[in-house]
């Protein structure tokens, strides 16, 4: 899995990645959004309740699913908004952590940005099913 998000990272448009370490389904999960415009969703989970065994995948990463262009602008705007050139001053968390990276930024634990941005990928997602 590691390397398939590895080779993914290559190619990155945006990525929203989050991880607890408390609850039920400890672990890592994110989506990647690759500079050609196509949708991955990822999880890795350490442990999982017996109730979910059949439900989720320990390990996933999903088929990429191509996003419009109409959302892929709407992203770059809130990054050139919000993002890009701006200064982030590292907040440290303990038990969880949300990131959102690119090729040219890094901003971690900015949770009002990562649900931001998790909102304009989500909405425009459910708009085109």
């Amino acid at each position: 899995m590691q390397e398939k998000l590895d080779l993914l990272r290559k190619n990155i448009f945006i990525e929203l990645a989050s991880w607890s370490g408390l609850g039920p389904n400890r672990g890592k999960s994110g989506l990647i959004i690759t500079e050609d415009r196509k949708l991955y969703y990822y999880n890795s989970y350490n442990s999982l309740p017996e109730e979910l065994k059949d439900e989720i995948e320990k390990e996933y990463i999903s088929d990429g699913e191509e996003i419009p262009e109409e959302t892929y602008q709407k992203i770059q705007k809130y990054l050139n908004e919000n993002i890009i050139g701006k200064n982030f001053e590292p907040m440290h968390m303990r038990d969880s952590s949300c990131t959102v990276r690119g090729k040219d930024f890094n901003v971690s634990n900015y949770y009002d940005i990562y649900k931001e941005l998790s909102d304009i990928i989500k909405s425009e997602k459910n708009m085109n099913e």
